[in-house]
């Protein structure tokens, strides 16, 4: 993979973690963090990124190669920064993309993955680096709060009410790339395959615990990769999250006799973004009884798919159930 340079502030990394920052540095991307603090978060941070690649290093020379491809800067706000010596004079490369928070870390690293060669950029509170970017490549930001800044060469849209899928076609088109590309390269988008565990299979069963799919955008990413008429959904998620996207995958590749929801904060949410399609769509409390349903509609097909996608606020409870129900059924 040719390097790309990714830039995530630190609220980015309390939410995406190492796991996060370990795919970007297996995709061969150079990885800055902003606005990290000398603490004990940060040096845990610090000590899982090494762990990893210390694993993944054949050995010493090779994890000193990974290893200068992530820093940490305290910020880029400082009279005393400057923004060539980070970002331009050290590595001699564009950056790719800064990530943005407020729950839109995947849409700047979707929309990086469409555009390919444009700079995506993912909030706007580093304007001097916002400035410096704006003169130098051809530039899509990505605005992900506030009002996006009028600067040369920067092209801009509004996310308030966007999922983080639809921010990247946006971002996307407006860096001038075709619908057609667009189309494809959706079907290829990356994840993090940590978070997409086979916890069973077998030649009729596999079973997949993803927990990155409790938000819509992430879903949408598991539906399409392995959606299918022997698929079956066992969906929860986050009840401030627009799920109209979400919805259009839903019933483009599941069958609404497949798809099972947990009663949580977005159930409602996902039947009024399903509409009369999702009409008698099963929901159920706990975990227990929709994974044996889903067990049950399993029996019926040749081979099938159990995707498992608990609610984010009771994830771990969610996962140890699902393991002793596992275990009880002896699959």
């Amino acid at each position: 993979m040719r390097e790309k340079q990714i830039v995530l502030s630190s609220a980015d990394v309390k939410t995406g973690g190492a796991t996060l920052i370990n795919l970007l540095l297996d995709r061969g991307a150079l990885v800055t963090i902003t606005g990290m603090r000398k603490n004990t978060e940060t040096a845990t941070l610090i000590k899982r990124v090494d762990d990893h690649l210390k694993r993944i290093a054949s050995d010493g020379a090779s994890y000193n190669r990974m290893r200068a491809r992530f820093i940490c800067v305290s910020s880029i706000h400082t009279s005393k920064t400057n923004i060539d010596d980070i970002f331009f004079s050290e590595w001699r490369k564009p950056i790719i993309g800064i990530v943005g928070q407020h729950g839109k870390t995947m849409a700047a690293l979707w929309a990086e993955h469409l555009i390919g060669d444009a700079v995506v950029v993912g909030h706007t509170p580093e304007r001097p680096l916002l400035s410096a970017l704006g003169n130098r490549a051809r530039v899509a930001v990505v605005e992900l709060h506030g009002t996006a800044p009028s600067l040369p060469n920067v092209k801009t849209v509004s996310t308030d009410k966007l999922s983080a899928l639809d921010v990247a076609k946006q971002a996307a088109r407006l860096a001038g790339i075709s619908e057609d590309r667009i189309k494809k390269r959706i079907a290829s988008l990356p994840f993090a395959p940590s978070r997409q565990e086979v916890v069973y299979q077998s030649a009729k069963l596999k079973i997949i615990d993803d927990t990155m799919a409790t938000e819509p955008d992430r879903s949408i990413v598991a539906i399409q990769k392995f959606g299918g008429q022997s698929c079956i959904l066992i969906a929860g998620g986050d009840g401030q999250s627009d799920y109209s996207g979400w919805a259009n995958a839903v019933q483009s590749h599941i069958r609404a006799t497949n798809l099972i929801l947990l009663d949580g904060s977005a159930t409602k949410k996902m039947r009024r973004a399903l509409g009369i399609w999702g009409k008698g769509i099963r929901s159920y409390t706990n975990l227990k009884s929709a994974y044996n349903f889903a067990l049950r509609r399993a029996r019926l097909f040749v081979s099938s798919v159990i995707l498992f996608s608990p609610s984010a606020r009771s994830e771990k409870r969610l996962a140890d159930e699902f393991v002793r129900i596992r275990r009880k059924n002896g699959v």
